[in-house]
């Protein structure tokens, strides 16, 4: 059946006089659909719900499961009711996309279980009935957080993928509005570290083989994380540059300066050495505050396993930034190259 639909004028009352209150709107016929409450009332989310995700770091191992903190705030003028669905997946879409644009798979909320107490009195039971959803009313500023893992919203992709852009989409009444949903204002990036030492072939060459069934062969001698980045930051600090870029993987730590690695994706092969002359330039002429202390912090640091492709390891250190000494904390992180670790990763943080 075709609706009608009918011109309302509305209007208000103002000192006795009746007034218009707004322009001509278009009214459509029938009762708006009720709430889990029965209350014949709309929420407008939209106009005050906003969504934002994020992450507790930005470098991962192929093997970890990244945490996303996806937060809905209330910045209208009105309280908001958003009904959260036993079965979380149902309010909370993940997508995740590679360096082409592609979205990786979504899972089907109905192969995510449900939470454990989703049939405990938490969950509505005060009418005497079981509900799917509970009620939960954001006022003005007032903000709800929920952690979920990456892998429990999209397939990883086989092979992995290096650098993968997130967002999230929420619904704030997934059962009575599936078709309503608020965008993340923002989205995050995060780098997996997709290098793998051929573990089997070089097992296999140190039992066919020995120093003296090789002229000439020297087996290098391994140094740990921590080393590297000591002898990495010593050579820095006394401005060795030919010694500071051994220890370095520039093409990959080139990643984490935007300025240059937007430039460095988008040009050809042939002209991406070009872009890293320049980083390397950039480097030895002050890219970085100038090096006066540092300490290879080891707490929290694990001697990464015979056959581990990749470590992480925390320095402090004192730089001089704009005439003034400040402290930071820094995040390096290694990948194995054969016999060596070479840094592939930075992350900085401002201490004081």
């Amino acid at each position: 059946m075709k609706r009608q639909l009918h011109r309302v004028l509305l209007y208000t009352v103002v000192s006795g006089i009746l007034v218009p209150c707004s322009s001509l709107v278009w009214a459509e016929t029938g009762f708006p659909k009720a709430d889990m409450r029965g209350d014949y009332t709309e929420n407008f989310s939209s106009r005050g719900l906003k969504v934002q995700i994020r992450t507790e770091k930005s470098r991962y191992l192929t093997s970890e499961n990244p945490v996303l903190n996806v937060t809905m705030h209330n910045e209208g003028f009105y309280p908001l009711t958003i009904f959260l669905h036993e079965n979380i997946a149902n309010n909370l879409t993940i997508v995740a996309r590679d360096t082409d644009g592609k979205s990786l798979p979504v899972i089907d909320p109905e192969e995510k279980k449900p939470l454990a107490d989703h049939k405990d009195s938490f969950y509505t039971r005060y009418t005497g009935n079981d509900y799917h959803s509970r009620a939960l009313i954001l006022q003005p500023g007032e903000s709800y957080t929920n952690a979920v893992h990456l892998w429990d919203y999209v397939r990883q992709p086989e092979p992995m993928q290096h650098v993968l852009d997130i967002s999230a989409y929420f619904y704030p009444n997934p059962k009575q509005a599936p078709s309503l949903f608020a965008a993340s204002d923002n989205s995050v990036r995060v780098f997996f570290d997709t290098s793998r030492p051929h573990a089997s072939r070089f097992k296999g060459l140190q039992e066919s083989t020995t120093e003296s069934s090789i002229p000439g062969l020297v087996q290098p001698l391994m140094i740990d994380p921590r080393e590297t980045v000591y002898l990495m930051l010593s050579a820095e600090y006394t401005r060795n540059w030919s010694g500071y870029f051994k220890f370095i993987s520039l093409n990959e730590l080139l990643r984490d300066y935007p300025e240059f690695a937007r430039e460095y994706m988008s040009v050809h092969e042939s002209r991406r050495g070009i872009i890293l002359d320049r980083f390397k330039e950039y480097l030895m002429t002050g890219g970085t505050p100038k090096l006066l202390r540092f300490k290879v912090l080891s707490e929290g640091y694990t001697q990464p396993e015979e056959n581990a492709s990749t470590a992480r390891v925390q320095v402090k250190a004192t730089r001089e930034l704009e005439g003034f000494r400040r402290e930071f904390l820094y995040t390096y992180y290694l990948t194995r190259e054969n016999q060596f670790w070479k840094i592939s990763g930075v992350e900085s943080q401002l201490l004081q």
